[in-house]
């Protein structure tokens, strides 16, 4: 059975946010200096000095977090969603796990009532909803590979629900290095004001706002090319992307927007305490969004929440559990 896996648990032993303080201006690289004259900076400097962040977070970082999603803009509305989650990164290895919980029932739509005979004989008229219940990724030098729980709950068109009484597994193993299965750190790292730098390409200009807040145009791409605008604070220990909009090259269609707030801080890293990402991907231009709050975080990876998961990746499967292998490199 499911319940029989050794799940790992999502532990906040972690520094915890505190409330948010500021530092003095044009403090970068650690800077503690109380009375830090403001300083300029190129569009480079301010680039590497993102870059540098971005590393830093990659090689070792242990993080809790929460995600809250109000609706699902892809597929089936699964209700209002929210999960708590927790990455462990050390030097090539990322271990994430999140715990996902429903805070309203699925609408019913009858444009996702599946058709057919043998549609009807299992389903009937009820529209089929798959929602994760735990999700449990480990990548590193030999494996990229998650573990998921489901449950599949049926909407009837009165909006009557019935639930399937036990979760089901799904596992999913894509190629070593496979950037797949990560969009929930993805995200939530972009919420906190980090994590542009891999999508950027080159810069287009800078503009100085005020004294600790830039502007900074940069082509590049986020699954399409395009050109992003990113608001840079540069008043704290660190840069923080305060905000970011990448537009279509094409056309100029807006993609994707984040926003990251208020500030919490560890070991002379300083991230954003909270945020959000929206992605515009639906015909009528209302973003899928979601909101993160950074719960608390180490500059140091948590070995034993990796060493679940390696325990947890392991352990034999029941029988019959679906595995989705695209790992094999394609034939030349």
């Amino acid at each position: 059975m499911a319940d029989g896996l050794p799940w790992p648990s999502i532990e906040q032993e972690l520094f915890q946010c505190p409330e948010p303080t500021r530092r003095a201006a044009g403090g970068f690289a650690g800077a503690t200096t109380s009375e830090a004259a403001p300083r300029s900076f190129s569009s480079h400097e301010l680039l590497a000095e993102l870059k540098r962040i971005e590393s830093d977070v990659h090689e070792n970082i242990s993080a809790v977090f929460r995600i809250s999603e109000p609706r699902s803009w892809m597929g089936p509305d699964k209700g209002t969603e929210t999960a708590l989650c927790k990455v462990s990164v050390s030097d090539a290895s990322v271990g994430l796990s999140c715990k996902y919980d429903y805070l309203t029932d699925p609408r019913f739509s009858a444009s996702y009532v599946p058709h057919g005979r043998l549609a009807s004989e299992i389903y009937g008229e009820a529209m089929p909803v798959w929602r994760p219940l735990q999700y449990h990724l480990l990548s590193d030098a030999t494996v990229h590979r998650t573990l998921i729980r489901q449950e599949l709950v049926l909407v009837r068109p009165r909006g009557e629900l019935l639930r399937i009484p036990h979760g089901t597994l799904m596992v999913l193993q894509e190629p070593v290095g496979s950037p797949h299965g990560m969009h929930q750190l993805d995200h939530f790292l972009l919420a906190a004001g980090t994590g542009f730098t891999r999508y950027l390409e080159q810069i287009r200009g800078l503009e100085e706002l005020d004294s600790d807040m830039w502007r900074l145009t940069v082509s590049g791409a986020y699954g399409v090319p395009g050109i992003w605008h990113l608001l840079i604070d540069t008043a704290h220990g660190n840069p923080i992307v305060r905000e970011a909009s990448l537009f279509k090259a094409r056309d100029g269609t807006l993609l994707l927007r984040t926003k990251a707030m208020g500030t919490c801080e560890r070991d002379g890293l300083t991230l954003g305490a909270s945020g959000s990402v929206e992605v515009f991907v639906t015909a009528d231009r209302e973003p899928d969004v979601r909101t993160f709050e950074l719960l608390s975080f180490s500059k140091q990876a948590d070995s034993t929440h990796l060493g679940r998961l390696r325990e947890l990746h392991a352990a034999p499967l029941p029988a019959e559990t679906p595995v989705f292998d695209s790992s094999a490199e394609p034939s030349p």
